[in-house]
C-alpha cells in the first residue's frame, strides 16, 4: 500500500484546519477559531506551532533533519515548552485582532492550553524521529501525542469541559490528522505493522478492538446520563480513557502473538516444503523438485541448456563391500563435488540411487562436457574415506547432452542418458556427449 499519499492528505488536512483557525484570528471571525461555541477556541500560537509541524512532516524522510525542517521543529516544541513552564505564556481575552485592538472581552479567553502544549511537542519530536529514519520510537511519540488528545475528546463527551485542556475541537482534529500521518507513514513497521497485516489473523483482532472502544466509549455515554455526581463522571471519564489504552494494549499483543504464530507456521511451511523437495542424506534436490522446476523454468521457454546424467560405477559393490555407511559417504561426496565444481546457476538434483543429474542453463555442449570432465576426475582423484577408516575409490560416468531449439527438456534428458549408457558401456570412468565419442577417457 502507497503510505506516503495518504500521509501527506491527511497532512494537509490538518493544515487546512490551522489555516481557517489563522484567518479566524486575523479577521475576528469567531466561528473560524471556534467552530463549536461554548468550547474551547484554538490559540493563534497552537495553530503556528501544528503548522510548522505539518510542513515539516510533508518534506520526505532522508535520514537526516535538514536545517529548515529541524528549525521549524525546533520552534514548535519551544512555544510547546514555553506554555507547558508557564500556562499563562499564550493565554488571551479574544482573538489576536482584539488582542491587537485592545478590544479584547475578558470573559472571552482563549489559551495554548496544557493537552495542546503536549500534544503538538511530541507531535514535534514524532516528525523529527520520522525524518531520522526511525519509525518505531517515531510511533511511540505519537501515541503519548495521542493520549491529551483523546482525555480531551473523552472530557468533552462527558460534559467535564475543565479536563479538557483548552483544547478545541479544530485543535484535535488538526493533531489527529497530524498523529495519523505519522502512523500510515510508518505503517510497515512495529505496531502498525501489526494492526496493518492483511492476514485474517490480524483482521481478526482489529476490528473487534476498534468495536470495544467504541463500546466502551458507549457505555461510559450512557453512565455519564445516569451519573448525578460531578466525580462520579470524571471517575468515568478517567476510566473510559485507561480502557481504551489498555484494550488497544492488549489487542496489539493478541496482534504481535498471531503474528508470531503465522510466522512460525511459515517457517514449518518452508520446512516441510524442503523436505518435500529436498534429498536428506546429501541435500540436493529431488527428483519431484527437479520434475517441477523443469516444467516451470525450461519447457514453457526456449532457453538455451546442456543437460548431465551422472551414475556412480559399481556403487552395488560398494554397498556390499565396505556397508550402506560407506554408499552413503560415497553420494555425499559426489554431491559435495557437484556444488563446487558446477555454476551457481546449474540446478543439481539426486534421482535415485545412485544416479544424479544437472541442468546447465546457457551452455554450449562442449561447455557442459569440459564441466563434466572436472566432477569426473574431481571425484576420481580423491577416494572417499567413511567412518570405518578404510579409503573407498570412487568413478562415475557421465552423459551430456545439450538442449536443441524448441526440443523439450525431457528429449535433451533422454539424450543424455542415452550418452550416459554409452559411457558404462565404453569402460565406465568417462564422459561421453550425445552418445557419440568418449572425452574424458582414461
Amino acid at each position: 500500500m502507497k503510505t506516503r499519499p495518504i500521509s501527506n492528505a491527511l497532512t494537509l488536512g490538518a493544515l487546512a484546519c490551522v489555516t481557517v483557525a489563522a484567518f479566524g484570528h486575523l479577521l475576528d471571525v469567531e466561528e473560524f477559531y471556534r467552530p463549536v461555541p461554548g468550547l474551547a477556541a484554538m490559540h493563534e500560537a497552537t495553530a503556528l506551532a501544528l503548522a510548522l509541524v505539518g510542513w515539516a512532516l510533508l518534506r520526505p524522510a532522508t535520514g537526516i533533519c535538514e536545517l529548515r525542517e529541524g528549525g521549524l521543529l525546533a520552534v514548535a516544541l519551544a512555544v510547546s515548552a514555553m506554555d507547558l513552564l508557564n500556562p499563562t505564556a499564550f493565554c488571551q481575552s479574544g482573538s489576536a485582532f482584539d488582542a491587537l485592538t485592545g478590544q479584547g472581552d475578558p470573559g472571552n479567553r482563549i489559551c495554548f492550553g496544557r493537552n495542546s502544549a503536549v500534544m503538538v511537542g511530541a507531535l514535534a519530536v514524532a516528525v523529527g524521529l520520522l525524518r531520522q529514519v526511525r519509525p518505531r520510537a517515531a510511533q511511540a511519540a505519537t501515541v503519548v501525542a495521542m493520549f491529551p488528545q483523546l482525555v480531551a475528546m473523552t472530557a468533552m463527551l462527558f460534559g467535564i469541559g475543565k479536563y479538557a485542556g483548552d483544547m478545541s475541537p479544530l485543535t484535535m482534529a488538526a493533531g489527529l490528522m497530524v498523529a495519523l500521518a505519522v502512523l500510515v507513514r510508518t505503517g510497515e513497521h512495529g505496531v502498525m505493522a501489526l494492526l496493518l497485516a492483511r492476514s485474517g489473523a490480524a483482521a481478526s483482532v482489529r476490528w473487534p478492538m476498534l468495536a470495544v472502544i467504541a463500546a466502551v466509549y458507549a457505555f461510559g455515554a450512557v453512565l455519564r446520563v445516569t451519573a448525578r455526581e460531578p466525580m462520579v463522571v470524571y471517575w468515568l471519564a478517567l476510566v473510559t480513557v485507561m480502557a481504551c489504552y489498555g484494550l488497544a494494549g492488549v489487542m496489539i499483543w493478541a496482534q504481535w502473538r498471531l503474528r508470531k504464530l503465522d510466522r512460525n507456521r511459515d517457517d514449518m511451511a518452508r520446512a516441510m516444503s524442503d523436505l518435500a523437495f529436498a534429498d536428506p542424506l546429501t541435500g540436493l534436490k529431488n527428483r519431484r523438485a527437479f520434475d517441477m522446476a523443469a516444467r516451470a523454468q525450461l519447457d514453457p521457454r526456449p532457453v538455451p541448456a546442456a543437460v548431465m546424467m551422472l551414475d556412480i560405477d559399481h556403487f552395488k559393490v560398494v554397498n556390499d563391500r565396505y556397508g550402506h555407511a560407506a554408499g552413503d559417504a560415497v553420494l555425499i561426496r559426489v554431491a559435495k563435488v557437484l556444488r563446487s565444481v558446477l555454476p551457481a546457476q546449474a540446478m543439481s538434483v539426486r534421482l535415485g540411487g545412485e544416479e544424479f543429474a544437472a541442468v546447465l542453463p546457457e551452455m554450449t555442449l562442449a561447455e557442459a562436457s569440459a564441466l563434466a570432465e572436472d566432477v569426473r576426475q574431481a571425484i576420481s582423484d580423491h577416494p572417499v574415506t567413511p567412518e570405518s577408516g578404510q579409503p573407498v575409490a570412487v568413478t562415475v560416468s557421465i552423459g551430456c547432452a545439450a538442449r536443441s531449439a524448441g526440443e523439450p527438456i525431457w528429449v535433451t534428458l533422454d539424450r543424455a542418458d542415452a550418452a550416459l549408457y554409452a559411457a558404462k558401456a565404453e569402460g565406465r570412468n568417462r564422459v561421453v556427449r550425445n552418445g557419440l565419442k568418449a572425452v574424458g577417457d582414461v
